[in-house]
């Protein structure tokens, strides 16, 4: 994972423009990955890298999920999406944290995402794999992975299930997890 404390610094600065700077490019990431997700009623959501908690106000539109965990470094970010929960009937927990070792308990939860956390220069296998063991027998997982200006390819070698190139930079997999 890149340095924790340049990502940490990085968002704690932008997070009273978050939203304005990135919210429209995170709806469509969350259009597209809704297709692959199939019924989310009734289902534990872990969203790792949450920033201010859009998903759970698009998924709060579109489903009636258990419940929603969302975590993230920026406490700023934290504070925003807690405030922006208050909006939502789902019931919604927010935790401190970092995504290379989400501090859930194994096989907890229904659905995990990640979207625009990780880069192709991060041990994606490593990342992923741990991601993994937060999910129950049939969990999917939905992972976004953002490449540097000049990559030739997003790399799929580390998704263990469907593969979509999103723009020449970036990309979505989405796996069901098996025991």
């Amino acid at each position: 994972m890149r340095d924790y404390e340049d990502v940490l610094e990085w968002y704690e600065s932008i997070a009273p423009s978050y939203d304005e700077l990135y919210s429209a490019e995170q709806r469509g990431k969350y259009r597209e990955a809704f297709r692959y997700l199939e019924d989310v009623d009734g289902k534990v959501v872990y969203d790792l890298g949450c920033g201010t908690s859009e998903f759970l106000l698009y998924l709060s539109k579109k489903s009636r999920i258990k419940a929603y965990v969302g975590l993230d470094i920026s406490l700023n970010l934290l504070e925003m999406a807690a405030n922006k929960a208050k909006d939502s009937a789902t019931p919604s927990f927010f935790v401190a944290g970092d995504i290379s070792s989400p501090p859930f308990r194994e096989g907890s939860g229904d659905i995990a995402t990640a979207f625009t956390v990780l880069r192709c220069r991060d041990d994606l296998e490593l990342v992923t794999s741990r991601m993994r063991t937060l999910l129950r027998s049939g969990g999917r997982l939905v992972v976004t992975v953002l490449c540097e200006e000049g990559a030739d390819s997003v790399p799929t070698g580390w998704c263990r299930g469907s593969f979509k190139t999103l723009n020449r930079r970036e990309g979505i997999c989405v796996e069901v997890v098996h025991e």
